[in-house]
């Protein structure tokens, strides 16, 4: 067993040091390059797409409801023409694309290239 002493900022550190054929595979390891299956590589680029159209559903929404007159007179009875109804059909909008991109997120993710354990 051996040990290497590493101070950092006057800390102390013991780290173990495994044994030389070991060390010779993880070296050998690093060295390759990982690369996604082509599952993976379409998860990730659904994640791309979905990213884009979100940025541009987003702006076409408040570039199309900009436009949009309030009815003059009209109280925050449900009317999509306020500016309330404005506002929450944006929230609700972002919160729909939000979830489908944190699912899309997680899939890409899952899907990443990993080690292998030694």
């Amino acid at each position: 067993m051996h040990y290497n002493v590493t101070s950092i900022t006057g800390v102390v550190k013991w780290g173990y040091l495994p044994n030389r054929i070991n060390t010779i595979n993880r070296e050998h390891f690093m060295d390759e390059k990982m690369y996604r299956s082509p599952g993976g590589k379409l998860a990730l680029w659904l994640f791309y797409t979905f990213c884009g159209y979100f940025a541009w559903a987003m702006v076409r929404y408040f570039w199309v409801v900009s436009h949009v007159q309030s009815i003059p007179g009209a109280t925050v009875d449900g009317d999509w023409g306020t500016m309330t109804g404005k506002w929450l059909g944006a929230l609700l909008g972002f919160l729909i694309l939000s979830t489908v991109t944190l699912l899309l997120g997680a899939l890409a993710w899952y899907t990443r290239p990993r080690q292998a354990d030694f």
